[in-house]
């Protein structure tokens, strides 16, 4: 018996419907200026995600600016102790913003889900002084409904 692409394709959807975001899960990446991202948007899936692309495409760049958002220091996100050499060049300022997860099938296990609602959104934003500013938004960030 064989399958053709398009019956795979409708499997493999279905399987994706079926997933949940989990509490914690990172739903979405918005990065600016960071490496050579002018501007990068993912929406990620319940799931396992894949970033794939050739050398030089920025794939370690999107990494480093997912660590810098947890708190990792310039060097151990790889590049430089000094936070402003991951700023793209040319630009004064980078951020980096990371949309999580806050529900799960229960809403009550959500972390202060009635203070955050169903996501719970930090961005980073560098400077070229070498400094940094961390923020906290409620979904939607206020950045999301411009």
């Amino acid at each position: 018996m064989s399958t053709s692409a398009a019956d795979q394709n409708d499997s493999n959807n279905d399987a994706t419907s079926k997933l949940a975001w989990k509490i914690g899960q990172i739903k979405r990446i918005v990065v600016n200026n960071i490496g050579g991202h002018e501007s990068i948007d993912i929406q990620l899936q319940p799931g396992i995600n894949l970033i794939t692309g050739g050398n030089g495409s920025g794939k370690s760049s999107l990494v480093s600016a997912v660590a810098l958002l947890c708190g990792w220091s310039g060097k151990k996100a790889g590049k430089d102790s000094s936070l402003s050499k991951y700023i793209r060049i040319g630009s004064n300022r980078g951020a980096v913003r990371i949309h999580f997860s806050n529900n799960d099938t229960d809403p009550k296990f959500g972390y202060l889900a009635t203070t955050y609602g169903d996501e719970i959104i930090i961005e980073r934003i560098l400077y070229m002084r070498g400094n940094s500013t961390c923020l906290l938004y409620t979904s939607p960030s206020p950045r999301d409904r411009q």
